[in-house]
């Protein structure tokens, strides 16, 4: 059986010695290497109370990387979440956040990796026609992270793409897919996955959202909130997590391809905007 994966890789279902396995196949050969990545990611990362996929074999067929990993009989969380018994989304998120940490760990570097993200994404916003060249959210939003100490980002081990739908719920508990390497390896990021999906709605843009759907959404990002402010120095980590959600989304925007996704966009922006100039909380 063959699929296909948000980033263009091929995920195709096989069967070996009589078990399912799933092989991961890169897009094109530009892809090879952050496939080797991922793949080594998944392997060695390890976060808190969730589970990876085991990997099997790798190589290259026809010069395109691909590997193998365990076929996981479940359903994905964004799927899930609406038969979740609100008394057991407690628990569910404190597995999703088990590895928050408020460990301090200075990194002089940490400043300018950011500042030169955001120097790419605002590159990549300017080539692109579909962006408005004078929107007021848009520019304002740039100007936000740029002048933003992001300071408080604590570096750590993350999956850098924890959105719902890279969430495998299974009986013997919750499994992570599609590791993503990341320009900074930061547990926040995975915390502003998890606010793009519960706030801003992203895996369900497409479909209508029932307002069961949505209070369940909303509860969920209440508690995953409740657990950071909960931490040491935990406004200003908020804080910061919200400045990475309102980065992620301007990421997005020079690969949206229709206007329903632009304006989607730009709506959470311009709400994560007015958010972060009432200091965030």
């Amino acid at each position: 059986m063959e699929l296909r994966g948000y980033s263009g890789c091929d995920l195709e279902i096989i069967t070996n010695s009589g078990i399912k396995q799933v092989r991961k196949t890169a897009a094109d050969i530009s892809y090879n290497t952050r496939l080797s990545e991922q793949k080594r990611k998944q392997e060695t990362v390890k976060l808190g109370k969730l589970r990876n996929c085991k990997t099997y074999d790798c190589g290259f067929r026809d010069g395109l990387y691909f590997f193998t990993m365990e076929y996981i009989n479940g359903n994905t969380l964004a799927e899930q979440v609406e038969n979740i018994q609100l008394s057991d989304m407690k628990h569910v998120v404190d597995c999703l956040t088990s590895h928050f940490s408020d460990f301090e760990k200075i990194d002089a570097d940490v400043n300018n990796m950011f500042i030169e993200k955001i120097k790419q994404v605002k590159e990549m916003i300017r080539k692109r026609e579909i962006i408005e060249k004078n929107c007021t959210e848009i520019n304002e939003s740039i100007q936000i992270l740029e002048n933003y100490n992001w300071d408080w980002v604590i570096h750590s081990q993350c999956h850098g793409d924890m959105t719902l739908e890279n969430i495998l719920v299974a009986s013997d508990g919750l499994y992570l897919i599609d590791f993503l390497d990341s320009f900074y390896d930061t547990w926040m990021i995975d915390a502003a996955k998890l606010l793009q999906d519960c706030e801003c709605f992203w895996s369900y843009r497409k479909k209508e959202i029932s307002t069961n759907m949505k209070v369940r959404l909303l509860v969920f990002k209440d508690l995953c909130v409740e657990r950071i402010v909960s931490m040491k120095n935990g406004k200003e980590l908020m804080d910061t997590v919200y400045h990475i959600l309102l980065l992620n989304l301007l990421r997005i925007l020079p690969y949206t391809k229709t206007e329903e996704d632009y304006i989607f966009l730009k709506s959470n922006i311009a709400s994560t905007n007015k958010k972060l100039r009432g200091y965030g909380l």
